[in-house]
């Protein structure tokens, strides 16, 4: 009550006063004074009247103050302020006092006073909400941004305190929801929306009138808010609204032109440096960043979303465009962030976890290395603005040991412990000018929110390296702690640290990668090692491939010297991005101490041509990290997998740069047989590394400090192990002579003067056991390891076989370390043995002779080991084992071959009797062979074959034993080695021996599941060992088909010789089989081969050796033709028994007999006699046999004979031995078919063998038919002729229903017997050149045979004899006429033989005329030359001893049967006989030379007209000669006359020559003639005489004297003329008879 009573009180007084101070000059404001006082007294000083008091007071205050008059003002606002302390200004007064102090503004008066005055009216109570409240906030907003320096200050100050008050107002304890807001809440939410639209420079809503405000001004009362009433976001709606739309959004959108902004562009100068929206301001980033840090640390949980565009944002700020101290800026937010393992696992739980989020993680980190690669990519601006900006001194390397103490480690001092830390670069120096403690961020730039500029060493991009390095190095150390402290949730853990390494470990690794190549402190590699190795391990445990195989690559390619690491392995990752790859130079290298120096790098298809030939520098940096390679493998081997192939390559570049190379592959075999008998040994050694890698404190000095010197320049012997490499050269050692490298202890072993790897080693040495302690480890590895340890080695090898085929030297180190590594793991060879052994497959089918030797020396020695190291019986295991050395047989290369024959040769020697079922594949293995290899090759390979056909059959499985077949089949098929394709037809003999002598135990084991050979088409009743014989059979007879003469015949007479021995032991079905499927197909086969031969001669070098007979492929394949055919005809004839049981034996039969025909016609001699031959063997059979032969049987044998005849004998013709093999078929075939055979058949039978009689002999064949005639002069042919005749007549004669079959035989021998009297000349008919062989001896044999039947058949009624006497005349009439053709003596017993057959025939008194005509013509073909052309010979006319039995003859024949002879025939005879009176005319011949036949003609004649019967008498009158002139006797004598008449004019006109001997002999003629007729006439019948005769006898007389005494008459002549003159004695005088007429 006192203090209202003062506050009335002192209103009176200050209205008074002013009341004074305006009495003059403001009227209106003194009266209104002094009403408000009169009120004020009039009122009760009560509390409920002050607001009334102050009201009335309030209004002559603000008149005051629209005066203008600055003290009238001044004492008014004073008043006013005493009225809102007072309390009791009301929401009018409130407005009528913003309504003064807004007015005073617009004049510019008093603006402290009116912050002051709002102050007070704001912070007293609070009614002034809503607009007026907006409207004084925006009063001191604009007081703000006055031109008065201190209003500035004071109305900043105002308003920093009115925006924390209207926040404050809110109950902290109420919570909102939806929209009813309190006004406390709604004037805070508003005041917040307007701040956000000031700061992004639009117009408020609720702050209206604000025209202008900084945004740093906006953004520091944002942190404000944001940093102090975290509650009131959090317990309303409304502002998490906004929190999330608008204040988020707002930085988003303030981060965008800091984000866009890059160096380059140019900015207008007069304007203000906060309202350029392209360049970033120092201070609003800082603001930026200052509330991005608070709403990530504060509002994470209400603005996930938002925050990952805010680090995302951030992420930009780190570009390379982007200014200096915003890039460290916002390096500072991002270690804060990345120290915390806290805010590490939200952001990966938040955004990288979720399916469509940003990886932010990632992004920092690629932002991260980016900054580094940008910092590093110009190394020059980094040093000078270090140099030059730098407040503190550089660190060195004596200050630094705290960067490793988060690992337990120090880093190693330089050379010179005073020289400053950092990297160097492409010639540079990058200083690390600021050294943190592990996850500990030191903000420097976030604090400086009162500068205007960034200070001067946030220019210098050193110290931006710096917090990159901490950021990088502590976000590894905060994967590692999460790893570790989040216990109880292992699943959670995991997927954290596995998502945050898969989202940021490329832009991680980049950057320690480039990081570590920069290095030139030992203290920084071996952290920034440290980190990796806790990366890859991180990544091995939670299965990240990418991340582990990555890092291991970067470790990798720091152990390698710089310029070609990355290219030899950055194919040894498979999947995700690799390092990025670091530009070196020498200079920087030069920084480094080099320990080795090596002449050359291992040959790879990475690198250049350039960097293969150079020379290659291992540094002390390539030591340190060798050391952490070895260690993550010996410490975490089990997490390696797939990086296994970039370390194993890694070591495979060290060992060739220090020229540890591999020794021969026999050398290391040796070596390493003598490791396997020390195998125990081995094993415990092994345990002590496994119990000691499971230590806590394993270190890789633990395992090798046996192998370690104390100094590079000491040579150090290895270890017993080395006896597995060797040291090609000496490593050439860069020291300085005057120091020692030396280094710290990793684990604090050896103290300050320590080394990386415990002490100072000798590289070489160290390597080496390195490398063959890792491989004598893998016993520890579980098997997934194991595999990926083979798979890498396989991968190396693979890029070794690459090389080598560029025909450069390969390295051998994969190769060596897989058979180690096979070697090693013996106990468990199921897990790994097929990767392994498959890459070694390929290696043996490398070109490369070195690769190849080392690949095939590997398997087969691995594949014996494990053999005899696995001594179980598990068959399984040992086709497992054995399996890869039967896929060597795949392979082309010889050498691989034998090596693989000699592998099988000891297996076979030492387990042959324990391989079992493995026995197919060590079959299998003998039986790949292929033309390409050698003959060495095969004849090893047979040698092991024999071994088992000889020695292991009896053990072999029945499974086994096709198998076997089929090998030993395939050997007799090569074509390299003929012994042995010879040799291994014998083994095939020796098989079926063995199946033969063995197959009662054989049937025993041979079940229904025991894998043979596969069924044979059709044919389902095959027990299952006959299926085994006829798998021989198959095989043999597909042999017989080889190419090969010698092995097609050495398997044919195997093939037949086993059916012949063996095969009784078959059923019906299995014979079926062995026809159809083996015999037949095999003849077709070969039939096919012949035809398609070619008839040019052989080609080799074996000619000369060759015979003449087999110089040509057809007649290679006719031998075995002949061969094949012999055998079945040999299967016919001694299996003819077992044949008749199959079902199709009569098919079987009529196929053998087609083939025997068609080889039978065929052109070749050797084939076509073979045929016969065959035949007539198959039709040799048991007589008991032939009941169970069917007739058709041998009809359908008869026909294919008569086939053959036709088409080969009679059609073209044979050969001398191929007509005497058909021809002795016929006497084994008539017996059986001579109660069926025909008249025809026995014709058709003749006309062949006649055809076959006079084929002409060919060149060959001449010399075998002269030096074969036997002794009765006949040739082989003739002999069967004669002898199949022969057989023909005995087996007819005796039987009546038969003898019809003999008068073609008759015919048929006559026909033959003609064949003595031919000429030795080539028939027309066919066009063979040669001749005829002689047949006299059997022609003379036939026509005695045919004589003799005639004799005991021709009074058989029951034959047609008078068609045969016609016809056996017929026949007879050939060799009747060949006298005139055929000067030898075969004709005369030939006609002897007619002369006996012609008085049988006539005896039985044959009537039909043809019969005599034909004797007729018979006799004048004898006596006289009828055929065409001329003479042949003129001999025959010299043996008228057979013309006179002719004529004598014919005239008894006349003289006999005068009454049954026909007239034609008697006129035929008196033809002949006067012909031959007439011979000189007829003829053209001398007389002399015929002058008895002509007188016994003659004579003849004139008895037949004297004293034959009268029919003859009347013919002779009657007829004329051939010659048109009459046979009577009148004209016989004048012709006589005409040439008694023509010599005498001859000797009158040629008397000065001799008269030619043919005129002298028709002289003595014709007068022998005379003096015969006139003694004739003499004692004939006068009747017989004719009328005129002897008057032209008479006639004569003149003549005959007139010839006396010419000159020039012989003797004979005289004695002649003497005779005829001498038989005219009794005509001197005049006979009684003529006188009586």
């Amino acid at each position: 009550m006192a203090t209202d009573e003062k506050l009335v009180f002192a209103l009176q007084n200050d209205l008074k006063t002013l009341s004074l101070e305006t009495r003059k000059k403001h009227v209106l404001v003194k009266d209104a004074c002094e009403d408000a006082i009169s009120k004020i007294r009039g009122a009760q000083p009560s509390a409920n009247c002050l607001p009334y008091i102050t009201n009335q007071a309030l209004y002559p205050v603000i008149q005051g103050c629209e005066t203008k008059d600055p003290k009238i003002i001044k004492l008014c606002l004073h008043s006013i302020q005493r009225l809102i302390t007072g309390g009791y200004v009301d929401a009018k007064g409130a407005k009528s006092v913003y309504e003064t102090v807004i007015l005073l503004l617009e004049q510019g008066l008093e603006e402290i006073k009116i912050l002051q005055t709002v102050t007070l009216l704001l912070t007293t109570n609070n009614i002034v909400t809503g607009d007026l409240l907006a409207k004084n906030l925006v009063l001191c907003f604009r007081l703000h941004f006055s031109k008065d320096l201190t209003t500035i200050h004071a109305a900043g100050a105002t308003v920093r305190q009115l925006v924390s008050l209207v926040f404050e107002r809110i109950d902290k304890d109420k919570q909102s929801s939806g929209r009813d807001l309190s006004a406390e809440t709604s004037d805070a939410y508003s005041l917040l929306q307007d701040l956000i639209l000031l700061v992004n420079g639009e117009q408020p809503t609720w702050l209206i009138g604000i025209t202008e405000m900084t945004r740093s001004f906006g953004l520091e009362l944002l942190e404000t808010i944001l940093a102090r009433f975290p509650f009131v976001f959090e317990k309303n709606e409304q502002f998490v609204l906004i929190l999330k739309e608008k204040v988020c959004a707002m930085v988003i959108k303030l981060f965008s032109p800091n984000a866009k902004f890059k160096m380059t562009v140019q900015h207008s100068q007069n304007l203000a440096p906060d309202v350029l929206l392209d360049k970033p301001f120092y201070p609003i980033s800082v603001r930026l960043l200052r509330i991005v840090d608070i709403l990530i640390n504060k509002y994470y949980s209400l603005v996930v979303t938002e925050c990952e565009i805010f680090l995302s944002l951030l992420v930009r700020f780190l570009d390379p465009d982007k200014p200096t101290w915003q890039r460290c800026l916002a390096l500072e937010v991002l270690h804060k962030l990345i120290t915390s393992p806290t805010h590490l696992s939200k952001f990966c739980r938040s955004y990288d976890l979720k399916p469509h989020a940003t990886n932010i993680c990632k992004d920092m980190i690629n932002a991260l290395g980016a900054y580094v690669q940008s910092v590093f990519a110009n190394p020059m601006a980094a040093m000078s603005s270090a140099l030059l900006n730098t407040p503190a001194p550089i660190p060195t390397s004596s200050s630094s040991s705290h960067l490793n103490s988060s690992a337990g480690s120090a880093l190693s001092s330089s050379p010179t412990d005073s020289s400053p830390i950092g990297f160097y670069f492409r010639g540079s120096f990058v200083p690390l000018i600021q050294i943190y403690q592990p996850l500990i961020p030191k903000p420097q730039l976030m604090e400086l929110t009162d500068k205007l500029e960034p200070p001067s060493f946030a220019t210098c991009e050193s110290y931006g390296v710096a917090i990159s390095f901490a950021c990088l190095s502590d976000f590894v150390l905060s994967l590692t702690q999460i790893d570790r402290e989040v216990y109880g949730k292992e699943d959670e853990k995991e997927d954290v640290v596995r998502q945050l390494l898969s989202s940021s470990w490329p832009g991680l690794l980049a950057a320690l990668n480039l990081l570590l190549e920069a290095s030139i402190d030992d203290g920084i590699t071996e952290s920034i090692c440290e980190r990796l190795v806790e990366m890859a391990t991180l990544s091995g445990k939670v299965g990240l491939q990418q991340c582990r195989e990555a890092t291991v690559l970067s470790l990798c390619i720091a152990t390698l010297p710089p310029h070609y690491g990355y290219a030899v392995l950055k194919g040894t990752v498979g999947h995700g991005e690799s390092p990025i790859p670091i530009s070196y130079s020498e200079v920087d290298n030069m920084k480094q101490q080099v320990v080795v120096v090596g002449t050359s790098v291992v040959p790879s298809l990475h690198l250049s041509s350039n960097l293969q030939s150079a020379p290659v520098m291992l540094t002390k940096k390539n030591l340190l990290v060798t050391h952490s390679v070895l260690r993550l493998c010996l410490d975490s081997g089990a997490m390696l997998l797939t990086s296994w192939l970039t370390v194993l390559t890694t070591l495979q570049h060290l060992c060739w740069v220090c020229n540890i190379v591999p020794k021969s592959s026999t050398d290391f075999i040796q070596n390493t047989s003598g490791k396997l008998s020390n195998e125990a040994k081995a094993q415990s050694q092994i345990s002590s590394i496994l119990a000691t890698q499971s230590t806590s404190d394993y270190s890789l000095s633990s395992i090798l400090s046996n192998n370690f010197t104390t100094s590079l320049g000491t040579n150090t012997k290895t270890s017993s192990e080395m006896s597995e490499l060797s040291v090609s050269g000496k490593l050439s050692s860069m020291t300085s002579t005057s120091k020692t490298l030396s280094f710290k202890g990793t684990n604090g072993v050896g103290g300050t003067n320590g080394g990386v790897m415990g002490v100072v080693v000798e590289f070489g040495s160290c390597l080496s056991q390195g490398v063959t302690r890792l491989i004598e480890t893998s016993i520890g590895l579980d098997d997934v390891s194991l595999h990926h340890i083979i798979n890498a080695l396989t991968n190396m090898s693979q890029e070794a076989m690459e090389i080598a085929y560029l025909n450069r030297e390969p390295s051998l180190f994969a190769v060596a370390k897989l058979l180690e590594i096979g070697l090693r793991n013996l106990d468990r060879v199921e897990i790994y043995w097929r990767p392994l052994t498959s890459h070694l497959l390929e290696v043996c089918r490398h070109p490369h002779i070195r690769m190849r030797e080392w690949g095939s020396e590997a398997i087969t020695f691995l594949v014996r080991s494990a053999l005899l190291h696995q001594d179980t019986d598990d068959e399984k295991v040992n086709q497992l084992l054995l399996s890869p050395l039967c896929e060597l047989s795949t392979i082309l290369h010889n050498d691989v071959r034998n090596k693989q024959l000699a592998a099988l040769g000891q297996i076979l020697h030492c387990k042959g009797e324990k391989l079992k079922s493995s026995w197919p594949l060590a079959i299998n293995i003998l039986g790949d062979i292929y033309d390409h290899h050698s003959e060495g090759l095969i004849r090893s390979a047979f040698q092991c074959l024999q071994l088992v056909v000889t020695d292991y059959l009896p053990v072999l499985p029945c499974g086994s034993l096709p198998h076997s077949i089929d090998t030993v089949a395939k050997f007799a098929r090569q074509k390299q080695e003929l012994n042995v394709a010879l040799s291994a037809i014998g083994s095939m003999w020796n098989i079926a021996d063995f199946l033969y002598q063995n197959r009662a135990r054989i049937l025993e084991n041979l079940t229904p599941d025991v894998s043979t050979f596969p069924d044979f088409p059709g044919i389902f009743e095959i027990p299952p060992f006959d299926k085994l014989w006829l798998g021989i059979y198959q095989r043999l007879g597909e042999l017989c088909i080889d190419d090969r003469p010698a092995v097609r015949k050495s398997a044919g007479q195997t093939l037949f010789s086993t059916i012949a021995a063996h095969s009784n032991i078959l059923n019906k079905f299995s014979w079926d089989c062995v026809m159809w499927q083996v015999l037949f197909p095999l003849l077709e086969a070969v039939e096919k081969s012949w035809k398609n031969a070619s008839c040019e001669k052989v080609d080799s070098q074996n000619a000369l050796l060759i015979h003449h007979s087999r110089n040509t492929e057809q007649k290679q394949w006719s031998e075995t033709q002949v061969l094949v055919l012999g055998g079945i005809a040999k299967i016919f004839a001694i299996k003819r028994a077992n044949l008749l049981e199959i079902q199709d034996f009569r098919k079987a039969w009529y196929f053998f007999l087609q083939f025997v025909q068609n080889a039978a016609t065929s052109t070749n001699e050797e084939v076509s006699l073979a045929a016969l031959k065959s035949f007539q063997e198959a039709l040799t059979t048991p007589s008991e046999r032939n009941a169970a032969e069917s007739n058709d049987f041998w009809s359908r044998c008869w026909l294919v004979y008569l086939e053959i005849g036709e088409q080969v004998i009679c059609s073209r013709g044979a050969h001398q031995q191929f007509l005497t093999a058909y021809v002795t078929i016929l006497q084994s075939l008539f017996s059986p078919m001579k109660k069926k055979l025909t008249v025809e058949d026995i014709q058709k039978i003749g006309v062949i063998f006649s055809k076959s009689l006079i084929i002409p002999l060919t060149g060959d064949g001449a010399s075998s038919v002269l030096f074969s005639t036997s002794d009765s002069g006949m040739s082989p042919l003739q002999d069967q002729l004669y002898l199949a005749y022969d057989t023909v007549i005995k087996e007819t004669k005796d039987i009546p229903t038969l003898r019809k079959l003999l008068p073609p035989v008759i015919l048929q021998l006559v026909n033959l017997g003609a064949y003595a009297v031919r000429c030795n000349t080539s028939s027309k008919a066919f066009a063979l050149e040669g001749v005829v062989p002689n047949c006299m001896d059997f022609g003379i044999k036939c026509l005695k045979q045919s004589v003799l039947i005639l004799t005991s058949i021709c009074e058989e009624t029951s034959i047609n004899r008078m068609d045969l006497f016609r016809d056996t005349l017929e026949n007879f009439n050939p060799i009747l006429a060949s006298r005139f053709q055929n000067s030898g003596g075969a004709w005369r017993d030939s006609v002897t033989q007619f002369f006996l057959a012609v008085p049988l025939m006539v005896e039985q008194k044959p009537e039909e005329p043809e019969f005599w005509l034909k004797l007729a013509k018979c006799a004048q073909d004898f006596l006289f030359f009828t055929g065409p052309g001329g003479w042949v010979s003129q001999k025959g006319w010299k043996d008228e001893k057979f013309d006179i039995c002719m004529v004598t003859l014919l005239k008894e024949l006349v003289f006999r049967n005068d009454l049954v002879l026909p007239n034609q025939f008697l006129v035929e005879v008196v033809k002949m006989f006067h012909r031959g009176s007439c011979i000189n005319d007829y003829d053209g011949i001398n007389v002399s030379e015929r002058e008895e036949f002509v007188r016994h003609c003659f004579s003849s004649l004139l008895e037949f007209v004297l004293k034959g019967p009268t029919s003859v008498c009347e013919i002779i009158e009657n007829q004329t000669g051939d010659d048109g002139k009459k046979v009577a006797v009148l004209a016989l004598l004048q012709r006589f006359q005409t040439i008694l008449l023509g010599f005498k004019d001859y000797v009158e006109h040629n008397s000065h020559i001799p008269v030619q001997r043919h005129r002298l002999a028709e002289m003595n003629f014709v007068l022998r003639s005379i003096a015969s007729l006139v003694d004739n006439l003499k004692t004939a019948d006068p009747v017989r005489v004719a009328t005129g005769t002897w008057d032209c006898i008479v006639s004569l007389y003149p003549d005959l004297v007139a010839i006396v005494g010419l000159s020039g008459v012989d003797s004979s002549i005289s004695a002649a003329l003497a005779g005829a003159l001498i038989s005219y004695k009794d005509l001197l005088k005049k006979p009684i008879a003529s006188r009586r007429n």
